[in-house]
């Protein structure tokens, strides 16, 4: 319980400063800043966080981390600290009138407090080591996509079809198709004899291997490309993970999502569509790039409704 450290009668009767500025005063205002302390950044804050302020949340620890910067900093821009006026309006200053009145020194209370109050905000800050992180737990979740492409520009790596709409039989083969294609666990030619597409290459394709097994098996893969909504899309992995994941998270280090759906995306338009995977997806840095939700036009959830426990998972550096 907070109370009011003692302050001996001979010095309440003194001017404020005359016993602040003494030692004994500079001790009472440190046991008066242990009493009631200050936290810029509690936990119980986060308990109004929409899904929408989560994934921006998101954003900023991803950008914080690729261009090596400091997470607190960045997100500080997002996330105003507590003001230390409402611990002194709520905690310190109602009982610091009870004890002046308590001890007859009630007409002194308020020209005490206006020296008090600046001397115990300043010991408060430094005794004060929350941080803007801690504001987040495990319930805290935000969408994260994993962009399959070579470069970080999506629209320049979109997949599209000769058909004004998407099916396996009718997508130029390229080489940004190609490179979805390997990270997924298929080659150009498995997908063309699967997809029975007789579509000249663009370009010439370089000689390249699949980068994995097949993470999802060919009704799967076939079935987010039928549903992709777009003659243009990108593919992508999916999970809804804990913020507290991805602050963990080293971007130079490989990725798991555990468990992981594979999505087809326009992330322009608007359109969502996926498939769970065979297992746990693990991915190296080069493979691709991380998202949030927020930095596409509309998150998967914004396009579908998605029932959003059903895509929880967890993010993880790889063993």
């Amino acid at each position: 319980m907070y109370s009011i450290p003692a302050i001996a009668p001979s010095n309440l009767r003194r001017p404020p400063d005359a016993f602040l500025d003494r030692p004994v005063g500079q001790k009472w205002l440190d046991a008066l800043a242990r009493e009631y302390p200050h936290e810029r950044y509690t936990r119980q804050r986060s308990d109004d966080f929409s899904a929408k302020q989560r994934n921006l949340f998101a954003s900023k620890i991803i950008e914080a981390k690729r261009d090596d910067l400091d997470i607190d900093e960045l997100l500080q821009d997002e996330l105003r600290p507590a003001e230390f006026y409402w611990t002194w309006r709520e905690c310190v200053e109602p009982e610091l009138e009870s004890y002046f009145e308590n001890h007859n020194a009630a007409r002194r209370v308020e020209h005490w407090a206006e020296e008090i109050r600046p001397l115990w905000e300043d010991r408060a800050a430094d005794a004060d080591t929350s941080r803007v992180t801690d504001l987040f737990s495990s319930w805290d979740t935000c969408e994260i996509l994993f962009q399959l492409t070579p470069t970080r520009c999506a629209e320049d790596n979109l997949i599209q079809s000769h058909r004004s709409w998407s099916e396996p039989s009718e997508l130029a083969i390229t080489s940004e198709f190609q490179y979805a294609l390997n990270q997924i666990g298929y080659t150009v030619s498995e997908f063309r004899k699967l997809a029975r597409n007789k579509h000249e290459a663009y370009s010439p394709l370089a000689a390249t291997r699949r980068r994995r097994d097949p993470i999802v098996d060919w009704p799967k893969l076939s079935s987010t490309i039928e549903n992709a909504c777009s003659s243009m899309f990108g593919f992508y992995l999916f999970a809804i993970v804990p913020l507290t994941d991805l602050i963990k998270l080293d971007l130079t280090k490989p990725i798991t999502f555990s468990p992981c759906w594979l999505a087809t995306m326009n992330p322009f338009s608007g359109t969502f569509h996926d498939e769970p995977t065979n297992g746990p997806v693990t991915v190296s840095p080069a493979d691709g790039f991380l998202l949030s939700g927020a930095d596409v036009a509309y998150s998967p959830d914004e396009v579908c409704g998605l029932h959003r426990p059903a895509y929880h998972s967890r993010l993880t550096n790889a063993e």
